[in-house]
């Protein structure tokens, strides 16, 4: 029994997922790949991540910051 809901709660995530994987490619064509030199590229970001961007997250992503995880 519990093998059958783990491998639901698995299927469930990996679709999720792979739902938000592909909305991200498409936002990525859609923004960056189509926009390409058309607009300035701060413009572009933001409309890519709905954000400016920060130097917290390259530091982060370069493990010069702790990644803080929030629950």
């Amino acid at each position: 029994m519990l093998a059958v809901v783990v491998g639901f709660v698995t299927k469930a995530l990996l679709l999720k997922t792979f739902k938000a994987v592909k909305e991200t490619g498409k936002r990525f064509r859609e923004t960056i790949l189509a926009l390409g030199g058309g607009k300035p590229p701060l413009e572009v970001f933001v409309e890519f991540r709905g954000r400016e961007p920060s130097p917290e997250a390259l530091l982060r992503h370069n493990g010069l910051l702790p990644v803080v995880v929030s629950v």
